[in-house]
């Protein structure tokens, strides 16, 4: 097994393409279809890398980018941002 990956996307069709490519090449896939829930499932287990869509119903991706970036226990933990969307709207900047 190569590691665990969390994919946080609201889509189905989005997270069966993602989760089976990844499963394809080895890699063990958690789905969470919102960011809070996908909060929840990393207290439980410890993601090697979060594939976070930026468009979410509740907190968008941006947002819980953030949150788990200012968190101790998540801050390492790498973020790739996915999204379907042609531009990102202006507002959506993350500070680094």
């Amino acid at each position: 097994m190569k590691g665990l990956v969390l994919l946080v996307d609201d889509e189905p069709d989005a997270q069966r393409t993602y989760k089976d490519i990844l499963e394809s090449d080895g890699y063990s896939v958690l789905l969470a279809s919102t960011g809070e829930r996908a909060v929840e499932m990393i207290a439980d287990h410890a993601p090697d890398v979060i594939l976070l869509d930026v468009v979410l119903p509740g907190e968008n991706g941006i947002e819980i980018a953030r949150k788990l970036s200012g968190r101790t226990g998540t801050r390492d933990i790498p973020i790739v941002m996915i999204t379907a969307m042609a531009e990102l709207p202006s507002d959506s900047h993350v500070d680094e």
